[in-house]
């Protein structure tokens, strides 16, 4: 017989915590490939400006969108894992690994500081 019941929807807190993951990891990338062009070319190409910027509307959108809902912690953690998943090997390979957790983490802590600026400004201009 069957039942009345439709399966339980996805958790909403999982897949905020997975979209906020990935706009960081792909802010941090961008904001890595930013310094890198920089430091090469004395500028960073509107390519990757325009990547970083997208990525962090992503992330400013999702703060604005779900204020309070979203658990940080486990957001940074994963963008962590993320970042390790696409990257860390090659890196590890050059560097050590402690160096390379720190570069993710100093990357995904600009990208979420300058997430929340962006939150705070439209915050402050929507009243």
């Amino acid at each position: 017989m069957p039942s009345d019941r439709s399966p339980a929807a996805p958790s909403t807190s999982i897949s905020l915590i997975d979209a906020a993951a990935a706009a960081t990891a792909d802010a941090a990338v961008a904001l890595s490939l930013g310094l890198a062009d920089f430091a090469a070319d004395g500028q960073i190409a509107p390519k990757i400006k325009m990547r970083g910027a997208e990525a962090l509307a992503r992330m400013a959108m999702l703060q604005l969108n779900h204020p309070g809902e979203i658990d940080l912690a486990a957001a940074r953690a994963q963008a962590m894992c993320i970042l390790d998943r696409r990257h860390g090997a090659y890196l590890q390979a050059h560097l050590p690994a402690l160096t390379v957790d720190a570069a993710f983490r100093e990357l995904i802590d600009h990208a979420i500081a300058m997430a929340d600026r962006v939150a705070a400004t439209e915050r402050a201009l929507a009243h």
